[in-house]
Order: C-alpha cells, then structure tokens, then sequence
C-alpha cells in the first residue's frame, strides 16, 4: 500500500461529486496544511493512510507528481518538520495532480473518491482549528 503519496485533489474530486472545483480545492488545502502543521505524526498518518481510496487515476497521477516534486518521501509531523515540506509543495502536487487528471470519472471511480473526501474531511475535523 502507498501511504507516502499525499490526496491533494480534491477541487476535481468535489466537482465529481457535485461541489465546485475551487471551493473544493480551497477546502482539501486547508485541511491538508492543517494536518501538515500540526505536529502530531498519528493524524497526519491518518490523513495518509485515506489515498487507500484513490481512483486509479487519482492514484496513478498522484503517485506520479509525490515522486517527481518530493522523492524523498511526505516527511513527517513534527515541531520542525510539515508533511511535504511547506505550504507551496503542497500547492504543487495539488495542482500537479488536477492537471494530470483528464478524463472523467466513471460511477465507481466518483463512488470511490467520495469515500477518500469523507476520510479527508473526518481527518481534518481532528486538526486543531478543524482545518478552516
């Protein structure tokens, strides 16, 4: 299983799944630089351990972008370390992943990303501040 790869697409998994693409993406990277800051290295694990519910081309492009803007890995949550490094990498792979994601979703693929934003969403409600 590949939790070192970071969910940082949601403004094009919220489309899917009927919220727009820039509130979607607006509130994916809140929550993601929440758990990223938040020193606390069981939920950003936890936040980690959701890519398990990737569509394959979320997953694959995913995978694509962690290795190509942060090989050596997300790092970890600590007072001196952010999950992939600061908010700008964040940004990065986010924007890296939309832009790799082309085609449409099927039903089962919108089905499953819907699963990954409800694991993305009850991760960031344990983020100091809820993520906002």
């Amino acid at each position: 299983m590949n939790v070192g790869g970071i969910p940082v697409l949601l403004g094009t998994i919220l489309l899917a799944v009927g919220v727009s693409a820039q509130s979607g993406n607006d509130i994916f990277l809140s929550i993601i630089n929440c758990v990223a800051t938040s020193a606390d290295e069981d939920l950003c694990q936890e936040f980690l351990n959701c890519s398990q519910y990737f569509a394959k081309p979320f997953a694959d492009a995913e995978n694509t972008c962690t290795q190509a803007l942060t090989p050596e890995g997300p790092g970890k949550c600590t007072e001196d370390e952010q999950l992939y490094r600061d908010e700008e990498t964040r940004k990065e792979i986010n924007e890296c992943v939309t832009s790799l994601v082309t085609e449409e979703l099927t039903d089962e693929q919108k089905e499953e990303m819907g699963v990954y934003m409800e694991c993305v969403t009850n991760v960031g409600n344990k983020c100091p501040g809820g993520g906002d």
